[in-house]
């Protein structure tokens, strides 16, 4: 055989080989899924993914009909916060967060939600919430940078502390979730319960009050707390129900919903105050919808639940390859939400 002939061969051969991994790589990651997709609709391709951004929080703006995004970035550089229109799926500015002295806010940005003139940060390595102001961040031009207001803390101890995942505003409520895993996401040792329903929750949400009377919107104590599951990354409630978003790694995600009138209770002594504790478990488990690896916050808007997802960025890659660069729009009714 000519050398010539011999080397397409064995280019013809790579690419062959290549062809069947990709395909391999889409059938794993989309088939065992099929349902979420078939339910689901493209809305907006999360943007920056090819510029180090790594995508974590989502929170819907009512008023603008925005979808406002944050994370982190590959490199440790300042994290962003991304504004897209519901509509059109255009990307409408890009900020960058400042902490109140000026200096770059280079942390985990894992979860953001909105509440009248405060747009409230989940920060994964401190026990606080970054806080900006939502009218700076519409007077903002594109490129800006926005000062954080000042941040909200969520310890009292070593020992009684909520260490920010995500974040949820529904009404005058906040709700901070934390996320655990086993050996390096740990969480308070009175927050590791086994429920009466005998399922082995390891990490809590915490409800506050908010009111334009506290110091940036939220009361300084807790009113509820919520018992979960670990590896939750986002909050959302929706007809009664509340859902949780739950990731690691390439394992397939999970959107977890409970019927809290069937939720049992009972107290919990959480950043300085015992509060009703809410267990999320089996005996409230409406719904288990499983969806690609790597899904983040979430918002509902309209019956529709969108989810934002990492796996698509410069960090994971693979997700470029299966549909990941994507925000999807599933219809809650379809699972009977």
């Amino acid at each position: 055989m000519k050398l010539g002939l011999k080397l397409t061969v064995i280019f013809l051969s790579i690419i062959l080989g290549l062809g069947v991994i990709l395909l391999g790589a889409i059938g794993y990651f989309r088939l065992p899924v099929n349902d979420y997709y078939k339910n689901s609709s493209k809305s907006f391709v999360i943007p920056a993914l090819n510029d180090g951004y790594v995508p974590q929080g989502l929170c819907y703006d009512n008023l603008r009909g925005d979808f406002i995004l944050t994370g982190y970035m590959k490199d440790h550089s300042c994290s962003p916060l991304y504004i897209v229109n519901k509509e059109t799926g255009k990307l409408e500015k890009s900020l960058l967060l400042k902490k109140a002295d000026g200096s770059d806010y280079t942390g985990h940005g894992g979860g953001i939600a909105l509440w009248k003139n405060f747009i409230y940060v989940a920060d994964g390595s401190e026990h606080a919430l970054y806080v900006f102001n939502y009218q700076d961040v519409l007077s903002a031009n594109d490129g800006d940078s926005v000062l954080s207001i000042g941040t909200f803390e969520t310890e009292i101890n070593g020992n009684d502390y909520v260490k920010p995942s995500c974040v949820e505003v529904y009404g005058d409520k906040l709700v901070v979730g934390e996320f655990f895993r086993e050996g390096n996401y740990p969480t308070a040792d009175s927050h590791k319960i086994t429920t009466p329903n005998g399922d082995k929750n390891t990490a809590v949400a915490v409800e506050f009050s908010l009111s334009e009377n506290y110091n940036l919107g939220i009361s300084p104590l807790p009113e509820k707390a919520y018992s979960m599951r670990e590896q939750v990354q986002g909050i959302t409630f929706y007809n009664g129900k509340i859902l949780l978003s739950t990731s690691w790694g390439l394992s397939f995600s999970h959107i977890y919903a409970y019927d809290l009138d069937k939720a049992t209770s009972s107290t919990l002594s959480v950043l300085g105050k015992e509060v009703p504790l809410i267990y999320l478990d089996g005996a409230s488990l409406q719904t288990d919808i499983k969806l690609a690896p790597m899904s983040e916050e979430m918002a509902v808007v309209d019956g529709k639940l969108y989810v934002s997802c990492e796996s698509a960025s410069t960090k994971y890659i693979f997700g470029k390859l299966t549909g990941g660069k994507w925000c999807y729009a599933t219809d809650l009714s379809k699972y009977g939400l």
